[in-house]
């Protein structure tokens, strides 16, 4: 990866002729992406499977909350954001002051056609916009499902062995329930497999070409603006993009972290996250004091009545403590830093 500055001031707009071959390109992906037949197995067998939701309970708003909690409780907070005085405003409703804010988004803009047609009146009733939440949620899970299978294809490297993994992934109890109970999880999992995704061109590429990092970091954001709990896998993907760079370089973690050229990317992308949750609510920072108080709400009230925040902690640490595979990454952790800092002087 060149040097953060020097690579902006570096970079020219692409000309005509590198337009048509970036269309010409992505067209021939698009074929090479749609012509595997596990692809479209998987996609006929989630459509399948989770189309039909799509059209169920869409006929009354208020029949969504009265057979769904959460998923009336999202619906109503989606409808909120069109509607003056708070008009994009999450701070207001109660589901979407707390997090999904990345769902929220995506539905605002995809469900925006349906809502102004209602209330236009060109269409009578929730139907269209209902449907329109609905089938969002729905294409977000099918885009995860793809993209988890393109994860798996490429460490597994064998076709069928992806396909098994997507099956698995369809039919995981705890993630299928997501697919058609209006819900941020499966908007997380799938910017974090983009991330993870980004992460492995940017090993393809020697670390060389900022532009994956940068998307990467994006989609990473994405994913715990989703909701809270994809930050412990986040850091942890950012995390490999600074280990790839180093490995690619033959450059001492330690060095590197302590270095001028770490300083700048480090600020860059904190303003770039910034940035970018700003563009997903701005009345986080507009209200900064009412999205605090929120966030506080929401982590006080989830201990309270049943254990405190240090037993609540404790608990937390012994589920950690019990995953086999968290556990061995912490533990390995340290080594391989040292590992790194250790024969990156002998590779040079």
């Amino acid at each position: 990866m060149s040097n953060f500055l020097g690579h902006l001031k570096t970079s020219q707009w692409p000309s005509l002729r590198s337009h048509r071959q970036i269309l010409s390109a992505g067209a021939k992906g698009i074929r090479s992406f749609f012509s595997s037949p596990y692809r479209i197995g998987l996609i006929v067998l989630f459509t399948v499977l989770f189309l039909p939701h799509v059209f169920v309970m869409v006929e009354d708003i208020s029949l969504v909350g009265a057979y769904e909690v959460d998923p009336g409780s999202i619906v109503l907070s989606i409808q909120s954001l069109y509607q003056p005085p708070h008009f994009y405003n999450m701070n207001v409703s109660y589901h979407s002051r707390f997090y999904g804010w990345t769902y929220y988004w995506i539905s605002f803009i995809l469900a925006a056609p349906g809502y102004i047609l209602m209330k236009l009146r060109v269409v009578q009733g929730y139907y269209l916009f209902l449907v329109s939440i609905r089938l969002t949620l729905f294409l977000i899970g099918l885009a995860s499902l793809l993209a988890f299978f393109e994860i798996a294809r490429r460490f597994l490297k064998h076709d069928l062995l992806a396909f098994a993994a997507g099956l698995l992934y369809i039919a995981s109890p705890t993630v299928s329930r997501f697919f058609y109970f209006i819900h941020p999880e499966t908007t997380g999992l799938l910017f974090l497999f983009l991330g993870i995704l980004c992460l492995q061109k940017f090993h393809e590429q020697a670390a060389r070409d900022l532009h994956w990092y940068v998307l990467g970091l994006l989609f990473l954001v994405l994913s715990v603006l989703s909701k809270h709990g994809f930050v412990f896998i986040a850091i942890p993907v950012l995390f490999l993009y600074l280990y790839i760079y180093c490995y690619h370089h033959n450059i001492s973690m330690l060095f590197f972290l302590f270095s001028r050229k770490f300083g700048v990317v480090s600020l860059a992308s904190l303003l770039l996250a910034g940035l970018l949750f700003f563009i997903i609510d701005p009345f986080a920072f507009l209200e900064p004091k009412t999205f605090i108080a929120n966030q506080i709400l929401l982590f006080s009230t989830q201990t309270h009545g049943s254990a405190t925040e240090a037993e609540a902690t404790t608990a937390w640490l012994n589920v950690l403590g019990n995953m086999p595979l968290v556990s061995i990454s912490l533990i390995l952790a340290p080594f391989s830093s040292w590992e790194q800092s250790f024969w990156a002087p002998i590779k040079q």
